[in-house]
């Protein structure tokens, strides 16, 4: 049973990382942040107290999700986590918080 519930939350966590990497990397980070940006800047500039900041920051997750995603891909049929692809959600989260608790990328009406 034990070995089982194991199984289970390996695979939640596996397909949960799948997750997190493709939609960070065509949402959010590509497709959301950086063509609205470069469709209509004055808007992030509007919210963001350094838009190019933002940019910088979307631009890092872009490059460093979309490394990740190969790496992760080629354990897909074992079903095996890349090291490179917790590594960048390690960052990810890291940075996140780092970013709510010294204010790195700041919304400018907050």
């Amino acid at each position: 049973m034990k070995g089982r519930w194991l199984d289970v939350t390996r695979t939640i966590a596996y397909w949960g990382l799948w997750l997190f990497l493709v939609f960070f990397f065509f949402f959010w980070a590509t497709t959301g942040e950086i063509w609205d940006f470069n469709q209509d800047p004055t808007t992030y500039r509007q919210v963001y107290l350094d838009a190019d900041l933002h940019i910088r920051i979307s631009w890092a997750y872009a490059v460093l999700t979309g490394i990740a995603i190969p790496f992760q891909a080629a354990g897909l049929k074992a079903r095996r986590f890349s090291k490179v692809a917790v590594a960048v959600f390690a960052l990810h989260v890291c940075f996140a918080v780092a970013s709510d608790m010294f204010g790195i990328d700041m919304i400018c009406c907050t």
